[in-house]
């Protein structure tokens, strides 16, 4: 008979490859690098579409932000033949708190990294086409968002935030890995039916 020590401990090497398991789940076919870049330091001056290529500048900093700021980033991907057909998800590993993706003009979805600081929240890798045709061209706008302060929270407030500034990085067009996807769902359904008893 295992003891609770043993079984806890089978429990967290679970959690842990549950864990691993999902940063497995989608593979990078292409990495994208920002070739424009708009900041706007308050909502009221924010875009409600994406800006025209005018308005973008070519060269991105290093990092972006500000108390209340928003920033867009672009970039163009072309599907090449190999992936042609495939379910396709962009991955961006830009720093921020909320962004919006944009697809050829149009909204597409969101990303939410609020929820635990310093990680990729509850949307991180979004689906952008179920089935690719090679030679389509995809114009992506991120529409970024770096927090701003909450006045009245302290001192219970645990975020420390005192620039409000992200890095710059590229990102990833990604396939998902089916057989990585279904593992770490089943064992996640496994693990809660556990904690639910």
């Amino acid at each position: 008979m295992l003891t609770d020590q043993a079984v806890n401990q089978t429990i967290r090497k679970m959690k842990r490859f549950a864990n691993m398991l999902t940063e497995r789940m989608f593979v990078s076919c292409a990495s994208l690098a920002p070739t424009g870049y708009c900041e706007v330091s308050s909502l009221a001056e924010n875009f409600r579409e994406p800006p025209r290529a005018s308005e973008y500048v070519g060269q991105t900093p290093e990092r972006w932000g500000g108390n209340g700021h928003y920033a867009w980033f672009h970039m163009d991907w072309e599907v090449p033949a190999e992936l042609d057909g495939e379910s396709l998800y962009f991955f961006p590993h830009l720093g921020f708190y909320e962004a919006t993706l944009w697809v050829n003009g149009k909204i597409q979805s969101n990303y939410a990294a609020k929820y635990v600081e310093g990680s990729h929240g509850n949307h991180w890798c979004n689906r952008f086409v179920e089935h690719a045709k090679a030679g389509t061209l995809y114009s992506f706008d991120l529409e970024c968002y770096a927090w701003h302060e909450v006045p009245g929270t302290a001192p219970f407030e645990t975020v420390n935030r005192e620039d409000f500034t992200y890095p710059v990085r590229n990102c990833d067009v990604c396939i998902r890995d089916d057989t990585v996807f279904e593992l770490a769902f089943d064992l996640r359904t496994l693990l809660s039916l556990r904690d639910c008893l």
